[in-house]
């Protein structure tokens, strides 16, 4: 190799070791010294209860997993070292929130202001400002406490709501409202039942839905195998996407105000062989009765007979006027 050759050599090898040693210096700039400082006790007494997960710029707490799997009672905090735990995230890898399945009593506290899934690459959050998923199929819950001063959640009787008792986020799977007969009846508060509210919950037979319910949530109901009643009011809109899915009703009497019916809505009820949809119903999904007894039929008024029999998504279904 000539001089000039080495020289470049050199040179290449030494450029080479500066890019190196600014990576490194930005690697570690960026890592959290915090593995490197020292933990506060209650940073530590949560951590072994918690995974934790501090936000980019360092000004809130979210919770992404329960680790203390065998806990019966779980208080979230309203700090942890000064900083507000804000968000109460699923398990990242299930997206659900299983590793709380031995919860009985839950404590929200103050400064949470989302539950639900992670949000996603855009930074929006993937269950919308209220959250989502949170404890759906989890059979021990009989308890949601939230911190009178949370400005978002609210509970009462256990229950779980928004701020202002208008949307039911959340009916624990093990609450029991009565010892003879597991009968809900839905608070005049709620307009919106909302997504999952009462997910797979085994133990609710009869369902009276509040005067002021418009809308009722995708799956919010799917799974309840035991549910066979429902009375509904005469404000009801829509009924969101497998919401009744899997429930055992023989029967079903729509109300006229109902316009909507989404997909799979009542899906999977082997014994329903009857259902009455009024004139007002304009929007239908697919496959809405799917899975029901052979004799099904759907029942309308005289006057929305034809529509109904012209609809291709119902032509698989008999139907007749009302008497």
């Amino acid at each position: 190799m000539n001089k000039k050759g080495y020289i470049f050599t050199i040179c290449i090898f030494g450029v080479a070791i500066i890019v190196l040693a600014i990576l490194v210096g930005i690697k570690l700039s960026g890592e959290d010294f915090t593995k490197n400082e020292k933990k506060s006790d209650e940073y530590i007494y949560y951590s072994e209860m918690f995974s934790l997960k501090l936000s980019n710029d360092k000004t809130y707490y979210s919770i992404t997993k329960l680790k203390n799997t065998s806990l019966t009672s779980v208080e979230i905090p309203d700090t942890i070292d000064n900083i507000p735990v804000k968000k109460i995230l699923a398990n990242k890898d299930s997206n659900n929130f299983t590793s709380w399945n031995n919860c009985i009593t839950i404590r929200i506290g103050k400064n949470i202001e989302y539950i639900g899934t992670e949000e996603d690459n855009n930074g929006v959050l993937n269950g919308g400002t209220l959250g989502d998923n949170f404890l759906s199929s989890i059979s021990k819950t009989s308890t949601i406490i939230v911190d009178e001063e949370n400005p978002v959640y609210a509970s009462r009787d256990g229950v779980l709501y928004n701020k202002d008792f208008t949307v039911l986020i959340r009916y624990p799977n093990n609450k029991i409202d009565s010892i003879e007969s597991f009968n809900v009846v839905i608070p005049d508060t709620v307009v919106t039942i909302y997504n999952r509210a009462f997910y797979y919950n085994d133990k609710i037979t009869k369902l009276v839905l509040g005067k002021n319910v418009e809308h009722i949530g995708n799956l919010a109901f799917t799974g309840c195998t035991k549910l066979s009643t429902i009375t509904f009011n005469d404000k009801l809109k829509s009924i969101g996407q497998a919401a009744f899915k899997d429930c055992d009703f023989t029967s079903i009497k729509l109300p006229e105000t109902v316009q909507s019916l989404s997909d799979l809505c009542f899906a999977f009820n082997y014994n329903l062989d009857y259902c009455y949809i009024g004139k007002n119903c304009m929007e239908f999904g697919r496959n809405i009765f799917s899975e029901v007894s052979k004799n099904f039929i759907i029942v309308t008024s005289s006057d929305n007979l034809t529509k109904l029999q012209e609809l291709e998504v119902l032509k698989q279904y008999q139907k007749r006027a009302e008497d």
